[in-house]
């Protein structure tokens, strides 16, 4: 298939599955809306979950790929993993698709995050190990820290604030997120 159909395709679904969740979209709209049959669509994804799955995949990645851009091992890591993580605290604002992942289709999508997102959760957290290990170099954080399993905490723990950020409201969020940081980087630090 040609990657200008797979693009309508992706863009379509995402729009539509930002706006209306997984659940309240059919692939006949999807397909509408990008300009191409409904068979064309299941030439590009098996089914409808398939197709969530590559939406929410490209975003993810390109999350962890700007989240990475501002990974810069001249600053402290402890002030780079506190940036970051408010970075992505409030990068959701502006992503519908994963604001709808994590927060109304969260039943549906949390057995697509355990067992089809296991690389993205993992990617998701490769920049935290970068910073611990940038923070390990720089004697900020404990020689002995294994970088991996943090950053997965680390990421788990974001995502649990940024959930309670849209449940609860920024400030509780921030103040819970805030007070499991402290207790975390208080347990690194070298």
């Amino acid at each position: 298939m040609e990657a200008t159909k797979q693009k309508r395709i992706l863009t379509a679904a995402q729009d539509l599955f930002g706006q209306h969740g997984f659940k309240r979209v059919a692939i006949d709209e999807i397909a509408k809306k990008a300009g191409v049959s409904k068979g064309t669509v299941y030439n590009y994804a098996e089914n409808k979950d398939d197709l969530f799955f590559k939406v929410v995949e490209q975003e993810l990645a390109s999350w962890v790929a700007e989240c990475s851009a501002r990974v810069d091992e001249t600053k402290p890591a402890d002030n780079m993993l506190l940036e970051n993580g408010l970075y992505a605290f409030n990068y959701l604002d502006s992503k519908p698709v994963l604001r709808q992942l994590l927060l109304e289709d969260i039943d549906y999508s949390l057995n697509l995050w355990v067992e089809k997102l296991a690389h993205i959760r993992a990617q998701c957290s490769c920049n935290g190990e970068r910073i611990l290990e940038i923070g390990k170099a720089q004697g900020k954080f404990r020689k002995d820290l294994d970088s991996k399993a943090a950053s997965l905490v680390l990421n788990d723990i974001l995502i649990n604030a940024i959930v309670m950020k849209y449940r609860r409201g920024p400030s509780e969020a921030l103040v819970w997120a805030t007070t499991a940081m402290d207790l975390i980087l208080r347990g690194i630090r070298s």
